[in-house]
């Protein structure tokens, strides 16, 4: 949840929106289960355009 906070407050808004919290945790908690299960992260879905500018985001 930490690492999810840090990411949501440095990102940088893209067009005008900043991003979500709840993106930035939802992310963090897919990347999460995608490693325990040693798989990579194939992508991840949302309509929030300032996820773009989220380095881990896999869009």
């Amino acid at each position: 949840m930490w690492s999810a906070l840090i990411d949501y407050e440095e990102a940088k808004p893209v067009r005008g929106k900043a991003l979500d919290f709840p993106d930035a945790l939802i992310l963090h908690k897919a990347q999460f289960v995608a490693d325990q299960k040693h798989q990579a992260l194939e992508g991840f879905y949302s309509f929030d355009k300032a996820l773009e500018a989220f380095k881990k985001a896999v869009l």
